[in-house]
């Protein structure tokens, strides 16, 4: 049933992030297209720990100077997994805002991604602390120390409404995981879905 609503629904997202070649306004801009489209997810966003390039490292050989020096093939992600996290953890953090479905689709990167709904969790506590401080100023300033205004984050949405793992390629060991992550901010099984 949701593979059907994303295909027929408008979906957004930044590639071009992930390679390096980001626009520095690539979020402004995809924050406005999702707001000119009401119905349209986030997505196809991801983690991919499985693109591997080989490049040339030059290795000084220490033992003979004169010798000058080496090269060997080194493989490394095709993206930085920095680059990547930053981009996916910004795309899932405006879904977030948004309540926007999110494509999610990760490739040996599992850690990766439940240290980014970590982040992103955060990030909305943040976004929900300051918006009630802003609301209902408090004559104590240390919004952010107050448990009250914590566990009242807490309690909101923190990820986005409905997630769909697109091309899910983990183990089924993983699900479990996925779903407590999921839970942690505050999804119900049925709006987790893998395809």
């Amino acid at each position: 049933f949701l593979s059907e609503v994303l295909t027929e629904s408008q979906h957004f997202t930044n590639h071009h992030c992930t390679t390096g070649e980001c626009d520095e306004d690539w979020y402004n801009q995809l924050k406005q297209r999702l707001k000119k489209q009401p119905d349209a997810i986030v997505g196809e966003i991801g983690l991919d720990g499985a693109r591997w390039v080989e490049v040339d490292d030059e290795l000084k050989n220490l033992e003979n100077h004169k010798a000058g020096s080496i090269w060997k093939r080194t493989r490394i992600l095709a993206c930085p997994m920095d680059l990547q996290r930053k981009a996916f953890e910004d795309q899932l953090y405006l879904a977030a805002e948004l309540q926007r479905p999110v494509s999610i689709h990760v490739v040996r990167a599992w850690g990766e991604l439940f240290d980014s709904f970590d982040a992103v969790m955060e990030r909305m506590k943040q976004k929900y602390i300051f918006e009630d401080e802003r609301h209902n100023p408090l004559e104590d300033h240390q919004v952010n120390q107050s448990p009250k205004k914590r566990k009242t984050a807490i309690k909101r949405r923190l990820l986005p409404p409905k997630i769909y793992f697109h091309a899910f390629s983990g183990k089924g060991g993983v699900i479990p995981s996925l779903l407590s992550a999921c839970a942690k901010g505050n999804l119900q099984p049925e709006d987790v879905f893998f395809g």
